[in-house]
């Protein structure tokens, strides 16, 4: 199988390689991706079927799943930036209903950081369709009682960050995050983004499929749910992944779903991180200052999650680079994965932002198409580098 028309600049044509490799494991399906470096692209790639009969084109978008945090993050970047957010303050100060049944206590920073205990929701049981009211949701976020688990302290949130930084948002700025994002961030940048898709871009959008190996979060042990209360608050309230995956309908892409929900192209994704490693700026246009960004890889919690037996490392929003290593060989990186794999991030030393972005969900644990994708493209960067075309 060949992508379609794209581009691989000098220098980048084995990334074109283990590309092309890569969408040939998954024939019934297809992937894009985008690379930038020092703010320029410098790889274009699509190819394989988005969804049955309907080839991937240039235009193509799909869902980035947890993707998503990280535009939440650069959201609360923005407000901290403006001096209308501070990590060490509680949550409840910008939202007095958080602090309800013994939360006040409850800081940004820990929210930030998955560390706040609120990996999900105990006190009601909801629906998959129940997460299109956003604003329903940060409503049952705020009613939560204060966490009893130790475990959840360092337990990753699939998406209750999302509702709690969400609500935060709209509380200290009025906007929902989705129009906040695009205010801010995929308009001035020129984004096909969305927190929320219009409907008039609905007819633009690829199809998630499941393989046959897919298992969904890799629990260990498997069925821990019918047991363990944290595990089916976490990732069994509600059912993520039904069979049918309903995230492929236009109701699911309009909803601005913060945790999990945006949609747009690789390229877009590749984009929005390249100008968040270049400083805050791209084109001219500068969405934040290069001390914001700084400050918000920085590490603030490190753990492994009990439930999936995985590290990581987190900073404002972001994951860091951990030891598996998540985002590739360079040490120091910052991004947010999602489902299935898509992968987005950047390197600051290489000035490197990328986005892998496939619609055939794999089981998490055995696939390695995103990591084959960035060791190549590491090798590239390094190659450019170190011959001086970089620059």
């Amino acid at each position: 199988m060949t992508t379609r028309p794209g581009f691989a600049a000098d220098g980048f044509a084995p990334v074109r390689e283990t590309f092309e490799e890569v969408i040939a494991e998954t024939p019934e399906g297809g992937a894009a991706l985008s690379i930038h470096q020092h703010g320029r692209p410098v790889v274009d790639l699509w190819g394989g079927m988005a969804a049955r009969n309907s080839p991937w084109r240039e235009e193509t978008l799909l869902p980035v799943w947890s993707g998503t945090k990280g535009l939440v993050a650069a959201c609360l970047l923005k407000l901290m930036e403006d001096r209308h957010l501070a990590l060490d303050e509680p949550v409840a100060r910008y939202w007095p209903e958080f602090g309800r049944n013994g939360k006040q206590s409850i800081t940004v920073r820990q929210a930030v950081s998955h560390t706040d205990g609120l990996t999900g929701l105990s006190a009601v049981r909801i629906a998959l369709t129940d997460i299109l009211d956003s604003e329903r949701m940060e409503n049952h976020v705020a009613a939560e009682p204060e966490p009893d688990d130790a475990r959840s302290f360092g337990c990753y949130h699939p998406l209750t960050f999302g509702w709690i930084c969400g609500g935060l948002v709209r509380r200290i700025d009025g906007r929902s995050v989705g129009r906040f994002f695009a205010d801010e961030f995929a308009g001035p940048l020129g984004l096909d983004l969305w927190i929320g898709l219009p409907a008039a871009e609905n007819h633009r959008t690829g199809q998630l499929s499941l393989a046959p190996s897919w298992e969904g979060a890799a629990i260990s042990p498997p069925g821990a749910a019918d047991h363990d209360p944290l595990v089916w608050r976490t990732w069994a309230n509600p059912d993520l992944f039904p069979g049918d995956l309903p995230w492929n309908t236009e109701p699911f892409h309009a909803a601005e779903i913060p945790g999990a929900g945006g949609i747009g192209s690789a390229r877009s994704m590749s984009r929005f991180y390249a100008a968040l490693v270049n400083g805050g700026s791209l084109d001219g246009v500068r969405v934040l200052k290069e001390a914001t960004i700084e400050q918000s890889i920085e590490e603030i919690a490190r753990f492994v999650d009990p439930l999936v037996g995985r590290p990581l490392v987190l900073g404002t929003g972001f994951w860091l680079q951990n030891d598996e290593p998540v985002f590739g060989p360079p040490s120091r990186a910052f991004g947010h994965p999602g489902a299935g794999v898509s992968m987005h991030g950047a390197w600051p030393e290489l000035g490197v932002a990328f986005s892998f972005l496939p619609n055939v969900m794999l089981n998490d644990p055995n696939d390695t198409r995103a990591q084959r994708i960035l060791a190549t493209l590491h090798e590239c960067a390094k190659n450019r580098r170190d011959t001086g075309q970089d620059t």
